[in-house]
């Protein structure tokens, strides 16, 4: 779901939060989906945060998920 020319270098918790959002638009009922605009601020904040790659933790622990290449 991630562009492939980001290769890896984006936050994988931003990914998360972002497939978050996309799956609350996806609800079945519209009156339990979000607002458009509280989409947007959620999206804009997740797009205004800066990306760090030395913050990637060394070590995975008990519950990480890692993307794998094939």
């Amino acid at each position: 779901m991630v562009d492939p020319l980001l290769q890896g270098q984006y936050p994988l918790r931003g990914l998360y939060q972002a497939l978050a959002v996309a799956a609350m638009c996806l609800q079945e009922k519209a009156d339990t989906r979000p607002l458009i605009a509280d989409v947007v601020t959620a999206l804009t904040y997740l797009a205004s945060q800066t990306y760090n790659p030395s913050s990637i933790p060394l070590q995975k622990k008990e519950g990480d998920v890692y993307e794998t290449t094939t």
